[in-house]
């Protein structure tokens, strides 16, 4: 005021990006709130979402360690199995040539009828079991 008063120049200056800002947001009241709420909305679902996504990572990971640890187990049961079979299989032939001798020839056969269905049914177990995994492998 006192330049204009005493006719000496005005020293003016660019208004800074506040100023601006300002200016603008008074000027467009509700398209600048319209646009702050949607702001804040997209930050608020975003925060959401991440918050939901790690919750579901971290249940997936819960789940996959979960499986794992049920393989195995079923593996080791499948060992257990396979060894009880073995050796109940070997008690059998053993027991089978032990009474060969005192046995007659039908008996003798019977037994090892017995011995012969167990031994495959072993083998198919084993067969189907190896089919499974290589399926599970390549499917």
């Amino acid at each position: 005021m006192q330049n204009i008063l005493q006719n000496r120049a005005i020293r003016s200056k660019a208004p800074n990006k506040w100023q601006k800002f300002s200016k603008w947001y008074k000027r467009n009241y509700l398209l600048a709130t319209f646009l702050t709420s949607l702001l804040v909305i997209l930050v608020a679902s975003s925060s959401v979402f991440l918050i939901l996504w790690n919750r579901a990572h971290r249940e997936n990971l819960r789940i996959e360690k979960h499986n794992l640890l049920i393989a195995k187990q079923k593996e080791n049961i499948t060992k257990e199995k396979d060894f009880i079979q073995r050796r109940l299989l070997e008690s059998r032939l053993n027991s089978f040539v032990e009474k060969l001798p005192q046995e007659d020839v039908i008996t003798s056969l019977r037994s090892l009828k017995k011995m012969y269905f167990m031994f495959d049914e072993m083998i198919s177990d084993k067969k189907s079991l190896l089919w499974r995994q290589t399926m599970r492998i390549f499917f």
